[in-house]
C-alpha cells in the first residue's frame, strides 16, 4: 500500500470520526436544549410510536418532564404512574386500572389531583377490602375506546387488574391519531413506524423542525391533535356560551350531534371496543365499570342536550354493560362553583367529584344525586 493510499485512509478515517462526533455531540446538546420541544406546542417527547395497528402510539416509558405548567413521570410501563413492582396486586391489596385519554391522564393537572389517585384515596379511606386499594392510571391523551381496548389488551390483561374503570370521554368516538415523521400526533395519512428516527432522535427532530421552520413549512403551525388550552376565570356560569373558546363550543357541538345520529363506523367501533374491555375483563375475573365524565357545556345551564349520556346509557342497558353516569353529580354541584378546566377536561374539584361517585360505586354505597346506572338486574 503506498503513502497516498494510507493518506487517504487516514482522512477518511478523520472524517468519519468528525461525523460520529457531530452526531453524538448533536444528539446530546439537541437532547440538552430541548429545541423541538421548544418550537413545537406539543408535548413530544411524552409520546412514543408503536407499530401495533390499533395502538400507534402510547407514552414514552421512563419520561420525567414539564407538560404545560404540570409534571409528568411516565413509569417503566408507559404509564402516568409510579413504578409498579409485580404485575400481579399484593396479596390484600386490591387493584384498580383506569383506562382513558386525557381526562384519566389528568391533563395539564399534578398526577395527585388526577381523578385514578383522588379515587385510590376514596377506596382506602373506606376502608375493610379497600384499605389496601392501589388504582393505576392507565390514561393516554388523544386515545379514543378503540385505543384503550388494544391497551387494555396489549399491556393493561398483565396487571391482573381486580377493577377495571373506563373514563368514558364524550368524544370517544373519535379519529385517534398517530406519531408522524415529525415526531409528533397528527391525524394525516403519515403515521411513522417505530423504527423511524423521529421516535428516537432528537438532532434528526431537530434539524428537520429547523429546516422546515426556515423554509416557514405549514405543517409545523398547524394546531396539535391532542391539546387543552387553561380556560379563563369568569364569573358566567359553567355552562353558559361566553364560558368556553369558540373552537371548544363548535367541536363540542359536532360531539352533540354524533350523539343525536350516530354513524357508522365510528359508534360501532365504540360499542365494539366497550364489548372487547368487557369482555376481556370478564375472562380475567376483573369488574369492568364504565363512568361517563360530562362536558363542560352540560353543566350551569338550564336544558343542557344530554343526548351522548342518553345514548351510552342506552347502550349499556342493552348490552348490559356496568355504567355509571356522573352527570347528575356534577349538575348537584354548588351553583357558581367551576369543574371543568375547558370544555371537556374537568378541574380539581371536576376531579374530586367523578372520583368520589366512583368509589360510592364500587363500594355498592350511595352516593346521593349521582345519577348511578347500572346494568340490568345489578
Amino acid at each position: 500500500m503506498n503513502v497516498e493510499h494510507v493518506r487517504a485512509r487516514g482522512r477518511g478515517w478523520r472524517a468519519l470520526g468528525a461525523i460520529a462526533l457531530f452526531l453524538v455531540l448533536g444528539e446530546a446538546a439537541a437532547r440538552w436544549t430541548g429545541f423541538v420541544d421548544r418550537v413545537n406546542p406539543m408535548p413530544r417527547r411524552l409520546y412514543v410510536a408503536t407499530d401495533v395497528p390499533d395502538l400507534p402510539y402510547r407514552l414514552r416509558p421512563g419520561v420525567d418532564l414539564e407538560v404545560q405548567g404540570s409534571r409528568v413521570t411516565v413509569n417503566e410501563l408507559g404509564m402516568r404512574e409510579r413504578a409498579i413492582p409485580s404485575s400481579r396486586p399484593a396479596p390484600g391489596t386490591r387493584r384498580v386500572l383506569v383506562l382513558g385519554d386525557s381526562v384519566a391522564f389528568g391533563w395539564l393537572q399534578e398526577a395527585d389531583r388526577a381523578f385514578p389517585r383522588l379515587l385510590e384515596g376514596d377506596l382506602r379511606r373506606a376502608g375493610g377490602a379497600w384499605a389496601r386499594a392501589e388504582v393505576l392510571n392507565a390514561g393516554v391523551p388523544g386515545y379514543a375506546a378503540t385505543t384503550e381496548a388494544a391497551w387494555f389488551r396489549e399491556h393493561g390483561e398483565a396487571l391482573h387488574p381486580d377493577v377495571v374503570v373506563v373514563a368514558v370521554n364524550l368524544n370517544d368516538f373519535d379519529r385517534v391519531p398517530h406519531m408522524n415523521g415529525l415526531g409528533i400526533l397528527s391525524t394525516d395519512d403519515d403515521r411513522s413506524p417505530s423504527w423511524s428516527p423521529a421516535n428516537w432522535s432528537e438532532l434528526w427532530l431537530a434539524l428537520r423542525w429547523g429546516w422546515l421552520l426556515a423554509r416557514g413549512d405549514s405543517r409545523i403551525a398547524r394546531a396539535p391533535a391532542v391539546q387543552a388550552t387553561p380556560a379563563p376565570r369568569p364569573t358566567e356560569a359553567s355552562g353558559a356560551p361566553g364560558r368556553w373558546d369558540p373552537l371548544d363550543r363548535y367541536v363540542s357541538a359536532i360531539r352533540k350531534r354524533f350523539y343525536h345520529q350516530p354513524t357508522e363506523p365510528a359508534w360501532g367501533e365504540l360499542a365494539r371496543a366497550w364489548s372487547d374491555v368487557a369482555e376481556r375483563g370478564r375472562r380475567i375475573g376483573a369488574r369492568v365499570v364504565f363512568a361517563v365524565f360530562p362536558d363542560g357545556d352540560q353543566v350551569g345551564v338550564e336544558s343542557p342536550d344530554l343526548a351522548p349520556q342518553e345514548r351510552l346509557l342506552a347502550l349499556c342497558r342493552e348490552r348490559a354493560f356496568d355504567c355509571v353516569d356522573l352527570t347528575p353529580a356534577f349538575l348537584a354541584a354548588p351553583a357558581g362553583v367551576e369543574l371543568h378546566r375547558d370544555i371537556m377536561h374537568p378541574n380539581d374539584e371536576g376531579h374530586a367529584i367523578a372520583a368520589r361517585v366512583v368509589a360510592a360505586y364500587l363500594l355498592g354505597s350511595p352516593a346521593g344525586p349521582v345519577g348511578v346506572t347500572a346494568p340490568p338486574g345489578g
